[in-house]
Order: structure tokens, then C-alpha cells, then sequence
């Protein structure tokens, strides 16, 4: 993608407060200036890095959104990055985004370019093809501590003093373990003969009435 100035959604699709899009290439900032506006309606011709801008996106004089952009030093998606964020409901992205691709930018996967990247390692790109499996907030939780460091920060200090961190590097491997298992979760089949608790069983180990509980045979054929 060399060359090319990409748009990617960092945030997760669907409703939510707000939402951010990366803009990053070396048309990034010129994009940026062709559709953003002061709320007094004026344009915006120097984008100094790390300070945010609070304005509207207007495209064919039509205001899209609110939003605050602002260029970033070292954004996620490389040094000439761009971040808006802006109201997080589906309409309002999509036409944010369908706006910046208007204008040239190429719609991307933020995860898909990441791992593709040279600036992440193997562990952290492995993390990021899993994030969007976390089905919860503990699963998101124990993927994203091994992208801030598990068991790549703890692969580095054994390799200065591997008696120091052994407790440290079994530990690690088991909350990974246990992020797998949350984003690759077993299939478990309860099986027996008609009215032997099944359905029971099912509720008291989820801890929620998912299967109906009656006397009569065959109530619960199936989960």
C-alpha cells in the first residue's frame, strides 16, 4: 500500500459514544483540509502535529458531522496519520468514512494493516487477528495485556536473567491461554437418558435458566 493514503476504522462497528478513524498516507492531511470546517465555517491549512482541532466534516456543503481532528506524531497506522473522532453511531460513520474515501482515501482493515506492518511483533500481531473474536469485556482484557507487553516483556527479561522469570513467563503463557479459550471457546455436549438433569445441569453451570426445566420427557431436545 505504498503510496496509497488508507482510512480505517480503529473503533468497534456498531453503536457507540464515539468513534475514531485513522487517515493515514501522504495525502492525509489534504483530505483532512478539503472537508474539514471551523464551527465559524472556515478551512484549516496547517495541521500542527499533536494539537486537536474541534470542527465539522462537510462534504457538497452538506455538514456531515462534529468532530475533533487533529495529526499525530506516531499514529497507529504510521508518522503521517490523521485521527477524527467523531459520533459513534453507524450512520454518522459511514458517511465520515464514505466521504474521506470520496477524496481519494483507500478503505482499509485497521488490523489487517497492522499485522501486515514491520512495526509490531509476532505475538502483537497474533493479538490483533484475535481481538475482534473477544466476544467480552474479560476476553478484550487479557488479549489486549499481552499486546501492552505479556509474554513478549516477559520473553525479554528471561533472556537477560531466565532464573528471575520463570514464574513470570508461566503465568504469562496462562492468560494467553485463557484469552484463547475465551475467543476459541470448546464445544461441550451434555448427553444422558431422558430426565436425568440435563437441562439442569446446563443452568446451574452458566449460572442462567438457558434450558426449560419440566417433568415432562423431551421438554429439551436440543441447547
Amino acid at each position: 500500500m505504498s503510496g496509497e493514503t488508507i482510512v480505517a476504522l480503529a473503533t468497534p462497528r456498531g453503536r457507540g459514544g464515539i468513534a475514531t478513524i485513522l487517515l493515514a498516507g501522504p495525502r492525509a492531511e489534504r483530505i483532512l483540509t478539503h472537508l474539514f470546517r471551523t464551527p465559524s465555517g472556515r478551512s484549516i491549512t496547517k495541521w500542527p502535529r499533536n494539537r486537536l482541532r474541534f470542527g465539522v466534516i462537510v462534504r457538497k456543503n452538506k455538514r456531515i458531522d462534529e468532530v475533533i481532528a487533529g495529526r499525530v506524531r506516531d499514529g497507529l497506522l504510521g508518522p503521517e496519520c490523521v485521527e477524527i473522532h467523531c459520533h459513534g453511531g453507524p450512520a454518522a460513520t459511514a458517511a465520515l468514512l464514505d466521504a474521506l474515501v470520496a477524496k481519494g482515501a483507500v478503505l482499509v482493515e485497521t488490523q489487517r494493516v497492522l499485522a501486515d506492518s514491520n512495526r509490531l511483533n509476532a505475538i502483537q500481531k497474533e493479538v490483533l487477528e484475535a481481538i475482534p473474536a473477544a466476544g467480552t469485556e474479560r476476553a478484550a482484557d487479557l488479549l489486549l495485556a499481552q499486546f501492552d507487553g505479556g509474554l513478549t516483556e516477559a520473553a525479554r527479561r528471561w533472556a537477560k536473567c531466565p532464573a528471575d522469570c520463570r514464574d513470570e513467563i508461566q503465568a504469562a503463557r496462562a492468560t494467553w491461554e485463557a484469552a484463547r479459550l475465551l475467543t476459541e471457546p470448546p464445544r461441550i455436549v451434555l448427553a444422558g437418558p431422558t430426565n436425568a438433569g440435563k437441562s439442569s445441569l446446563a443452568n446451574s453451570l452458566l449460572a442462567r435458566p438457558v434450558s426449560i426445566v419440566h417433568e415432562t420427557p423431551g421438554t429439551t431436545r436440543d441447547y
